[in-house]
């Protein structure tokens, strides 16, 4: 039974510091000031776990959090907002219930936002929003938005999202509306096992359609393809309500013969599945592949894509 959350009992501050983390257990916040929980958020530790936690509502706007932290088989009884804070690490939702509109609204994720084995259905008529509406403070070292067995019940937005270098949609429902009108996908997707139930027909397809031109634009045709497929099975009024899409193969690279296996950017970025420039933009940031200079010419070895790709797969 979770017990209230008090905060002269719970902040063991010496405890906290001697496992280098801080960690709440079967903690009801329902009854807390939202400024009682956004002080636990904040506390200056590298680690942040709340397990089993009960949350009434949790608003945490225009918030800047240094720690990673973790919502690990969490109930939110009504809304939840981050629109406009700054994750400067990993935020994780793990095993959760949403009850409530959940906002994450020009916020600025600098790791990885981790959504798994979540339910996401109000009680009452709300949205779930990861949208983008404005210009915000790019990353450097943005690792990606990863859904993995989420059930939307309910309105979704990822408008002008990027999914960044390593994000995923897996075995994940949309049970209402969805929306990736200008998202992108970033340089390395995975998309498998999409389920859509309950939608109005209408903008359901304006939906598909507006999902398979973001990916069309992100470069990743094959996703596309099988988007259209979908979508032309539901103007012909043949129900087959899953996208059952494999991962994308991790690219044969072909054996070239002299050159050392060298390959010019153009040939990378088609092996890699990235467009030219993602390529040329990641040697000035100093990130992907490692890039071989002959003269003024940059190429690629074959060993540094494998060792690359491999770090991904």
């Amino acid at each position: 039974m979770s017990k209230p959350y008090n905060p002269t009992k719970h902040l063991k501050l010496n405890k906290f510091k001697q496992e280098g983390y801080a960690y709440f257990e079967n903690i009801d916040f329902s009854a807390s000031d939202n400024k009682d929980i956004l002080a636990t958020m904040l506390l200056d530790f590298p680690r942040i776990v709340f397990q089993k936690c009960i949350f009434k509502s949790l608003i945490a706007t225009k918030q800047i959090f240094n720690a990673t932290i973790s919502f690990d088989e969490c109930k939110f009884a009504g809304e939840v907002d981050f629109s406009e804070s700054i994750f400067n690490k990993v935020v994780s939702f793990k095993n959760s219930s949403f009850h409530g509109k959940t906002l994450f609204i020009n916020t600025v994720f600098k790791s990885t936002l981790e959504f798994f084995n979540n339910v996401i259905k109000p009680n009452i008529k709300g949205e779930v929003s990861f949208k983008v509406d404005k210009a915000i403070e790019e990353s450097d070292v943005f690792s990606g938005l990863q859904f993995n067995n989420v059930k939307f019940g309910t309105e979704t937005s990822f408008f002008g999202r990027d999914f960044g270098l390593v994000g995923f949609l897996k075995n994940t429902e949309f049970g209402d509306l969805f929306w990736m009108t200008k998202s992108s996908f970033g340089e390395k997707f995975e998309m498998t096992n999409l389920n859509f139930t309950g939608a109005k027909r209408t903008e359901f397809l304006k939906c598909l359609e507006i999902f398979k031109n973001s990916l069309k634009r992100s470069s990743f045709d094959l996703y596309a393809d099988e988007v259209n497929k979908y979508e032309e099975l539901m103007r012909s009024k043949v129900s087959q309500p899953v996208i059952n899409i494999h991962n994308m193969p991790i690219p044969e690279i072909p054996v070239k013969e002299g050159d050392y296996n060298l390959y010019t950017t153009e040939e990378a970025a088609t092996i890699l599945h990235v467009k030219q420039n993602t390529l040329e933009r990641w040697r000035c940031e100093r990130k992907g592949p490692k890039a071989t200079k002959i003269g003024r010419k940059v190429f690629y070895k074959k060993c540094d894509l494998d060792e690359y790709i491999n770090k991904y797969k």
